[in-house]
């Protein structure tokens, strides 16, 4: 695979270990189904529109002994979590906390089953070919769909690394200073803050709600937030991208070190699916006056 690969080598390092006894029931998947006629499933290119892999609900609960169990808090930091015999060498397996906020459960799922299916590295680094972790293609359906759960509901801690973010906006800012474009339209804002997500199925009117009572108004309270805008782009799949336009860029570091934008933005997150964020220092998106007419 060309390039740098990227996201996050998922799970621990130890061997499993069963429990004996009754297998528990796996509850049915959240989301309702996908209805779509066989010729609009072949249309699409064999997945419906949005598609990703959803395994059922299992439990965080158990899914939180099942890590134990496996071995993985071995190799595994959970900040805020406490097993016997934690970490040994952090180094050998990435932290963990915050992982539910970052990727969905299919995600998971694949990096148990398949951990080399996605090798992360920083650039210019040397890029091995495999994990260091153990694959688990025999894991029973129960345990895994609880250990998916229980990385899911950590959406706690992990912050936003605003310094690595900053260095990845003057890079990509770098990077495309030779690209022929027209120049945006002049604006208060110089640095932006950008979030590209699928709304969640049934969730577009609470989600609306919820910004005009609440989000907008708390996403206004931070200092040195000038605008905040949201496209809806109609492609191969409904995506919404959210630019938050800030006064410059010690505004938008400000933002990210704050406690209170990890607040709004787990409430934000409620209504959406995985995303990720990136800071630009110039509109992602923007109408091109000398291309357009009135």
């Amino acid at each position: 695979m060309p390039g740098v690969l990227f996201l996050v080598l998922l799970l621990g390092c130890g061997g499993p270990s069963h429990d004996a006894g009754e297998t528990p029931a796996i509850d049915e998947p959240l989301n309702p189904p996908v209805h779509i006629s066989m010729a609009a499933l072949h249309a699409a290119g064999g997945v419906p529109e949005g598609w990703r892999l959803e395994p059922p609900k299992g439990s965080a609960e158990r899914g939180r002994a099942a890590f134990a169990r496996y071995g993985c808090h071995t190799c595994h930091v959970v900040q805020g979590e406490s097993f016997p015999d934690g970490a040994t060498d952090a180094s050998t397996g990435p932290e963990l906390t915050g992982m539910g906020r970052h990727h969905p459960p299919g995600y998971f799922v694949e990096s148990i089953l398949s951990p080399s299916a996605v090798i992360t590295s920083e650039p210019d680094a040397a890029v091995t070919a495999r994990s260091s972790m153990p694959a688990y293609p025999d894991m029973p359906l129960a345990d895994l769909t609880d250990l998916v759960a229980y990385l899911s509901s950590l959406t706690e801690g992990g912050t936003h690394d605003h310094a690595a973010m900053m260095a990845a906006a003057r890079d990509l800012l770098a990077a495309r200073a030779a690209r022929p474009r027209p120049a945006p339209p002049p604006q208060d804002a110089t640095m932006f803050f950008v979030q590209r997500y699928e709304v969640l199925p049934g969730r577009l009117a609470a989600f609306e709600e919820w910004f005009a009572a609440r989000g907008r108004a708390e996403f206004r309270a931070f200092d040195g937030l000038i605008s905040i805008d949201t496209y809806v782009d109609d492609g191969e799949t409904t995506t919404l991208t959210t630019v938050f336009g800030f006064r410059d860029e010690a505004a938008v570091a400000a933002f990210m070190r704050d406690p209170r934008t990890d607040e709004v933005g787990l409430e934000f997150d409620a209504f959406i699916g995985p995303h990720g964020h990136q800071v630009f220092a110039r509109p992602p998106v923007y109408r091109a006056p000398s291309l357009s007419a009135e």
